[in-house]
């Protein structure tokens, strides 16, 4: 069975725009493994603050 976990390279193959802000903590919540926001509701708050 496949995995269903996300990559952070997922955010390379959307085509945003260079200037898009705010991708280095979807990336880092990504990197990190979370696959859903109801189970680490944290995550990208924890990522927000490290990033900043």
């Amino acid at each position: 069975m496949a995995s269903r976990a996300l990559h952070p390279a997922l955010l390379d193959r959307l085509d945003l725009p260079a200037d898009t802000r705010h991708l280095a903590e979807p990336r880092q919540v990504l990197a990190a493994g979370h696959e859903n926001h109801h189970r680490s509701p944290g995550a990208r708050d924890d990522a927000a603050r490290s990033c900043s």
